[in-house]
């Protein structure tokens, strides 16, 4: 987050790669970008739609919250923008049984503006519903390294 002549902006710079992160996704995607509280299903405070476009190595998102009612904490989320309205940030739960989604979402580290907390470390949260409908949540730390994946 910055602060700047009475202008509060989040912001994030994110990539999608493969698997491995040894190349970039090379088509065009439409992502939703939300600002929401840490509980699993919680209240989406901001949305944006963003463009992924082929060719891209990386997207910069931001979100003006200077008057916004946030409750703090939040967590920054990003995912596939769905047909399916409010449960786009839900994705994984909506593909074909049998098969993984194209595109994995990934869940920020808590910021709580009103503690000066302004920036996140990199590493991310994953979250999958598989059939047991148990959530699963895997951490990875981003970067432009394979060596910072966990699996």
């Amino acid at each position: 987050m910055t602060v700047a002549s009475g202008k509060v902006t989040l912001q994030a710079t994110i990539t999608i790669t493969t698997d491995l992160g040894e190349t970039y996704y090379d088509n065009d995607v439409a992502l939703a970008a939300t600002l929401r509280s840490c509980d699993y299903e919680g209240d989406i405070f901001l949305r944006r739609t963003i463009q992924w476009t082929a060719g891209k190595r990386a997207l910069d998102i931001s979100f003006d919250i200077t008057r916004t009612e946030v409750e703090w904490p939040a967590k920054l989320h990003v995912g596939i923008k769905s047909k399916f309205g409010n449960l786009a940030d839900h994705f994984e739960r909506f593909h074909d049984p049998g098969e993984l989604p194209s595109i994995i979402s990934a869940w920020s580290a808590p910021m709580n503006a009103t503690k000066g907390t302004f920036a996140t470390s990199r590493r991310v949260e994953r979250r999958f519903m598989p059939l047991s409908e148990r959530p699963l949540n895997i951490y990875e730390d981003t970067g432009e390294s394979i060596a910072r994946h966990l699996w």
